[in-house]
């Protein structure tokens, strides 16, 4: 069994943007000579790399919805709201370069054919 941190205990912390942008690029530059393994490999980056940007998304949505009135969380989910556009195009520039990519049926043997949906 996997021990969760109580709510009150996380603690939110900014992903940075130049951090998460050189992390994409990154994985763009890997990915394009990337072997079976080595796509399965960038794969999981990108996964953890999202899920750490989506949990303090939705750690900071929770502390807003607690308090709006909250300035410090109210101009924090500001931000995070004014930078998903970009985030979302870097998540779609990834999953096309990875649905173009001829080790894909890599993908579809360790994810399953559900992942390449990207449902």
């Amino acid at each position: 069994m996997i021990a969760s941190t109580p709510f009150t205990e996380m603690k939110y912390e900014r992903v940075p943007l130049d951090e998460l942008k050189s992390r994409y690029e990154d994985l763009q530059r890997r990915l394009a000579s990337a072997d079976a393994a080595g796509i399965v490999e960038i794969v999981r980056e990108w996964t953890k790399l999202r899920s750490r940007h989506q949990t303090m998304s939705s750690l900071n949505h929770v502390q807003y919805t607690i308090d709006t009135r909250n300035t410090t969380v109210k101009e924090e989910r500001k931000f995070l709201d004014d930078q998903e556009p970009t985030i979302e195009e870097w998540d779609t520039l990834m999953r096309r370069a990875l649905l173009a990519h001829p080790q894909l049926p890599a993908l579809k043997k360790t994810f399953g054919r559900q992942f390449i949906s990207f449902g």
